[in-house]
């Protein structure tokens, strides 16, 4: 499992959504940055099993409407 998260100026991390697919992940994030790169947020993809990202762990619906309200 694959989770695309946020991670935010200050170090904090939020998973937006999680994929089986490390590739279909990737996509996401050329997706994302295809609207123009942010200064204060970088979109990742990371293993599930990663603490990094896991801790904050936001649902997959909740991340996809956080993330549209940022655009």
């Amino acid at each position: 499992m694959w989770e695309i998260c946020v991670r935010y100026g200050n170090g904090d991390e939020q998973v937006l959504k999680t994929y089986r697919s490390r590739e279909v992940a990737l996509r996401q994030i050329d997706a994302l940055y295809a609207h123009g790169y942010p200064l204060h947020v970088a979109y990742i993809v990371r293993s599930a099993k990663s603490l990094e990202c896991s801790k904050t762990g936001y649902s997959s619906d909740q991340g996809w409407s956080r993330l549209e309200l940022a655009y």
